[in-house]
């Protein structure tokens, strides 16, 4: 836009105007607007500010870059816990007062340098309210990425004690099923068991397939696949020891793999789904040899 000056045009560096337009749109008024009686401008969230509407209107996304250009322009920040900065000739409602506005010192270092060491100081001079709000945000930035780590590492911790945990849960159920399996294998065989646990992974197989198709548990109860699976087993007492148990050992470690490979891999199952399988797996085969043995008693 063009204003009339001294009988010439005048058209505002495109900073000014283009920070002028920001501050004016209500739209982003809770992110930047004049004060109450529209003689400042108002930084209300400076991160989001740079993240969405600072790439609208300029270049980049660097907030501290646009202070730099705010304090080049004359504009000084008041008061010490919010980012407000005035310019007498930057007001609302008043696009045609930018004219006024110019920049404190040219950018040219060449040109620096022919002013003399006392324009310099004051060149540096002028530059220490950026720089101050620089470290504003530096500051901001460090306080924000400290909370983060502080968060990281408390979800650190209570992963790891649920790790231990669950570690310890599956140690003692395997501990508590190979004592059973120990005992009913010595009273009956080892074939019996061999055929329960191999029916328990079936179901459970399929449960994981409904659970996993669904999001949600289900958990069918077949006492005729129980009875069936002992009267199977017991036909097959007479094969070699031997064997049945390292085929009962095979299939137990199967089982095991499968669901230890659910909880590191797929990441569509949580860990409490995946530790809640691996124990129900132990539980279900603890209570189908715990019945079998019963049943033969």
């Amino acid at each position: 836009m063009e204003f009339m000056k001294g009988g010439c045009r005048f058209t505002p560096p495109p900073f000014l105007t283009k920070t002028f337009q920001m501050v004016e749109d209500t739209e982003t008024n809770n992110m930047i607007s004049w004060n109450s009686d529209g003689t400042s401008l108002i930084v209300w969230d400076h991160l989001k500010l740079a993240a969405e509407v600072l790439p609208k209107y300029f270049s980049h996304n660097n907030f501290s870059s646009f202070v730099y250009q705010l304090n080049n322009y004359g504009f000084r920040k008041i008061g010490p816990r919010q980012y407000e900065y005035e310019n007498k000739w930057f007001q609302r409602g008043q696009e045609h007062l930018l004219m006024n506005i110019r920049r404190r010192y040219d950018a040219d270092p060449t040109l620096r340098k022919r002013r003399g060491p006392r324009k310099q100081h004051e060149e540096i001079t002028a530059a220490r309210p950026s720089m101050e709000a620089e470290l504003e945000i530096f500051e901001d930035h460090m306080n924000a990425l400290k909370e983060e780590i502080t968060s990281s590492n408390y979800r650190i911790g209570k992963l790891e004690s649920s790790i231990a945990t669950f570690k310890k849960n599956v140690k003692r159920m395997e501990a508590k099923s190979k004592a059973l399996i120990k005992v009913l294998a010595g009273k009956f065989g080892p074939a019996v068991v061999e055929k329960i646990i191999q029916r328990v992974e079936e179901e459970l197989e399929l449960e994981t397939f409904q659970t996993m198709k669904r999001r949600r548990v289900i958990l069918p109860q077949s006492s005729k696949t129980t009875t069936k699976s002992m009267n199977d087993g017991a036909c097959g007492m007479g094969q070699d020891d031997q064997e049945a148990n390292t085929s009962l050992a095979e299939s137990k470690q199967r089982a095991d793999q499968k669901l230890w490979k659910k909880f590191v891999g797929d990441d569509s199952v949580s860990e409490d789904e995946s530790e809640q399988q691996l124990l129900k797996q132990h539980s279900r085969i603890d209570m189908a040899i715990s019945k079998s043995y019963g049943y033969f008693l």
